[in-house]
């Protein structure tokens, strides 16, 4: 997968040289996914009830993390059993202070585009020792021409609705937000079969 762009929200007196590693791990994360790589999860987790490449894009994704140290499901404040307390990873990296990055991906309902873009700032607050802060809110999102290319559902909120909807919660920014674009890789068609089934080949 391709990382085009990424959309840096930030708040007065940022120094994005203390987030760098975090947003590193993350695109090598994005850019580690090859076409290969997708045909194959599919062909061993793929099922005939897949509609998208999505859970394989993802699967990869929250794989690669995991492999670097990240934490999946990771919540802000575990008493309360809700998603809107839990992001899909999170990790923190010591750069000279403890900065902790909580990760979504952020394109999944697109009733949720403005939840998600305030959930890191929910999660500032360490007022006990059941509610951790976080330092860092990174959205992956797709490009409308990778949901297409992927067969997402046509609900899924594309990266350039995402950017639509920043100036509703750019005043009022105290933890950082990077919202990444990220675009297909080269190579991989993606199709049906006779059967209804998703196919997922490299045409290369």
């Amino acid at each position: 997968m391709e990382v085009l762009d990424i959309s840096e929200l930030k708040p007065p007196r940022f120094t994005r040289t203390n987030y760098q590693k975090g947003l590193n791990e993350i695109t090598a994360a994005i850019e580690g996914i090859t076409g290969e790589r997708l045909v194959a999860w599919h062909r061993l987790n793929g099922k005939e009830s897949d509609k998208s490449v999505s859970k394989a894009v993802n699967g990869l994704i929250l794989g690669a993390l995991v492999e670097m140290g990240w934490e999946r499901d990771w919540s802000y404040c575990p008493s309360v059993k809700s998603n809107h307390s839990t992001f899909e990873a999170s990790k923190s990296f010591d750069q000279g202070k403890s900065l902790r990055f909580a990760m979504d991906v952020a394109s999944r309902h697109s009733n949720e585009a403005l939840g998600y873009l305030v959930k890191g700032q929910l999660a500032k607050k360490r007022s006990s020792p059941k509610k951790f802060g976080v330092d860092a809110h990174v959205l992956l999102t797709f490009t409308e021409e990778c949901l297409s290319w992927g067969r997402w559902n046509s609900a899924v909120y594309s990266y350039e609705k995402f950017i639509k909807n920043i100036p509703l919660v750019e005043g009022d920014i105290s933890t950082p937000i990077w919202i990444i674009a990220i675009g297909p890789p080269d190579g991989v068609e993606i199709s049906e079969s006779i059967a209804g089934t998703l196919r997922i080949e490299n045409v290369n």
